[in-house]
């Protein structure tokens, strides 16, 4: 949910292009994160992109819409 509230801040500061492609790059470093990483507990700060990368999207696609 923080990240919401930061999101809708950046989202008026910088427009949404840039905000989306924050989010972009972050899922695809989730992602490069989730397949080189084999411990499971090393996972869940990879996974803390995945909300962050929600955040942004879900708040910069409302600001766009």
């Amino acid at each position: 949910m923080p990240i919401a509230f930061i999101a809708a801040y950046l989202t008026r500061h910088y427009g949404h292009k840039p905000i989306f492609s924050i989010a972009l790059m972050a899922l695809t470093l989730r992602g490069l994160l989730i397949r080189l990483i084999q411990n499971p507990f090393i996972l869940i700060p990879a996974e803390t992109l995945d909300g962050i990368s929600a955040g942004l999207i879900g708040v910069a696609a409302q600001v766009w819409l």
